[in-house]
């Protein structure tokens, strides 16, 4: 796979809904700053993606990842963004 920089290489932003678009937006204009990197093998076999509340913001895409639909990869995203705003699960 690729390296993933931004939100526009892992989701069709055209397809996603408006609050989506904007996040992207923000990211570019960086009012909102992560970085996709490929998950580690052991964390990945039984995650989708991960980050760590403390430290970079880094979201880690799992290959089970690329398995979702893309309304499923925009919830993860989700998901893994209100965890680097300092929430846990």
């Amino acid at each position: 796979r690729k390296s993933i920089n931004t939100l526009e290489q892992v989701i069709d932003l055209e397809k996603a809904p408006s609050w989506l678009r904007e996040v992207a937006k923000a990211a570019r204009e960086n009012l909102l700053v992560a970085t996709f990197a490929k998950g580690h093998p052991l964390k990945c076999l039984t995650a989708q993606a991960y980050t760590y509340i403390s430290g970079d913001p880094i979201i880690y895409l799992c290959d089970m990842y690329f398995d979702e639909t893309a309304e499923g990869r925009m919830q993860i995203l989700l998901h893994e963004a209100f965890h680097l705003s300092g929430e846990a699960d």
